[in-house]
C-alpha cells in the first residue's frame, strides 16, 4: 500500500470557525509497507535490563502519552459540547484511590444513562488525580443529554 506523502495536515473543527494546520518536519505518509518492514527492523533493538533499553521504554511511554492527549483534545475540539461534568466520589461509598473501581461505576452510570435516558448522548472522558495525589475524579464533556434533568 503507497500513501500519498504530506508534511501538512488540516483540521477543520466542527463550528467552522477555527481551522488548525500541522505541518510535520518530517513527510508522511511515503513509505511504502516493504520499506516501512525494512525500517523497523533495521532499528537497534537494546538489551532488557540496560539504560538503553529504560530510555527506549521512557521515549515510548511519553510519546504514547502525546499522541493520546493529542487525539482527546483534537476529538474534544471536533465536536460541540453542551455540557462540562466533573465526577466526583463519596468515600463512604466507594474506593476514589482504586482506579479500576471508579472506573467501573462511572462506565455503569454512564452505560445505564445512555439506555434509559438518552439514547443519542455522546461524551468524552477524562480521568484526573485529585490534588492528593491518590484519589481520582472524572472531567466529560457531553452533549444530547436532554432525556436528563438538573
Amino acid at each position: 500500500m503507497n500513501l500519498i506523502p504530506f508534511n501538512l495536515k488540516i483540521i477543520e473543527y466542527e463550528d467552522n470557525r477555527e481551522v488548525e494546520y500541522r505541518f510535520y518536519d518530517e513527510t508522511m505518509g511515503s513509505m511504502s509497507d516493504d520499506i516501512d518492514i525494512e525500517f523497523q527492523l533495521q532499528k537497534e533493538k537494546h538489551e532488557p535490563g540496560t539504560f538503553e533499553y529504560v530510555q527506549d521504554i521512557i521515549r515510548s511511554n511519553n510519546e504514547s502519552y502525546r499522541r493520546t492527549k493529542q487525539a482527546i483534545y483534537t476529538h474534544a475540539r471536533s465536536n460541540i459540547w453542551e455540557w462540562f461534568v466533573t465526577y466526583t466520589f463519596d468515600p463512604q461509598k466507594i474506593d476514589s484511590t482504586n482506579y479500576d473501581e471508579v472506573y467501573k461505576s462511572l462506565s455503569n452510570h454512564l452505560k445505564y444513562i445512555k439506555k434509559n435516558y438518552c439514547k443519542d448522548m455522546k461524551y468524552i472522558v477524562v480521568p484526573e488525580l485529585h490534588s492528593d495525589g491518590k484519589k481520582y475524579h472524572f472531567h466529560a464533556l457531553m452533549s444530547d443529554i436532554n432525556g436528563l434533568s438538573f
